[in-house]
């Protein structure tokens, strides 16, 4: 069990033009709220649980104005990390979200993943897998899978 956050760069699926981490957040959840319009949106609580998140930022060209992109995929753990394997319409049963960031009018925000894998694996005493693939359907997606292997400490 971690009892406080982690980060770490990761390699495994990352475009060649960004740059890849995740974080591992402990004793949260993800709170996944409805906006005035209903546009889906998620922040990061305190509570019992673990929050996964792997971001993607594109490397830009410095100078240019309106082209950060970033993707960011969560999902929310138990503290116990078991094994998970879950698919297709189970996940709708976790709070596993993709968050598009860019100036892409009308194609950013959050979208709840319902199309995909999300798979946990304990391969060691403290190293675990954790791999998902997953495709949202209201924007395109430059990260829809990765293969992460993460001790933790």
């Amino acid at each position: 069990m971690i009892s406080e956050k982690q980060e770490f760069n990761s390699s495994s699926y990352c475009a060649e033009d960004g740059v890849c981490s995740i974080e591992l957040i402990p004793d949260s959840s993800l709170d996944l709220k409805k906006g005035t319009l209903g546009e889906l949106y998620a922040t990061v609580e305190e509570g019992e649980n673990i929050v996964f998140k792997f971001t993607y930022k594109k490397t830009i060209p410095e100078g240019v104005m309106d082209a950060q992109y970033i993707e960011e995929v969560y999902a929310e753990l138990d503290p116990n990390l078991s094994d998970i394997n879950i698919s297709g319409k189970e996940l709708s049963n976790v709070k596993f979200i993709y968050n598009r960031i860019c100036y892409c009018k009308g194609q950013t925000g959050f979208y709840k993943i319902n199309n995909g894998n999300l798979f946990v694996k304990k391969t060691a005493a403290k190293t675990y897998n954790i791999q998902f693939e997953s495709k949202v359907k209201e924007v395109p997606q430059i990260v829809t899978r990765i293969n992460e292997t993460f001790i933790l400490e």
